[in-house]
């Protein structure tokens, strides 16, 4: 990785901005407190939204910023995830995805709630630094 990561915006969403840096084939996703009031419908529509810009990006390394989610997902939300969002990473040549999580309990558990880690071709780790979590993503 180069030392500094050149971040452009591809989405500016009320739930999340998606940033992404094509020298490094880097995406970054940042969660705001507006999913606190976000509907399921409302989630789904992003979500969709975040796999079309994916499609034209090459990504290996994703940073997740879940800090500020609030989103509760519930089953019903769970299985669509696992079936169109995490299916369609499950087919890409990601290599790493790292999350910086949430100190709310309610929220690091919602997140980790719609992963089945382990079943995915690529490395997941949970940080709660940025900066650890970008030193993990690009370690040969």
């Amino acid at each position: 990785m180069k030392k500094e990561l050149n971040l452009t915006l591809q989405l500016e969403n009320k739930l999340a901005n998606i940033y992404f840096d094509s020298e490094n084939n880097y995406y970054e996703e940042r969660w705001s407190t507006a999913t606190k009031d976000a509907s399921d419908e409302e989630f789904k529509a992003y979500q969709l939204e975040k796999v079309e810009i994916s499609k034209k990006l090459p990504t290996l390394y994703f940073l997740c910023d879940t800090k500020n989610f609030l989103f509760r997902i519930n089953n019903e939300m769970k299985e669509w995830t696992d079936e169109v969002v995490m299916k369609y990473w499950d087919s890409t040549e990601l290599k790493k995805l790292a999350f910086i999580s949430s100190e709310k309990l309610t929220s690091r558990l919602s997140v980790l709630n719609a992963m089945n880690v382990g079943k995915h071709p690529y490395a997941i780790q949970y940080f709660n630094d940025e900066e650890a979590a970008k030193r993990w993503l690009f370690e040969v």
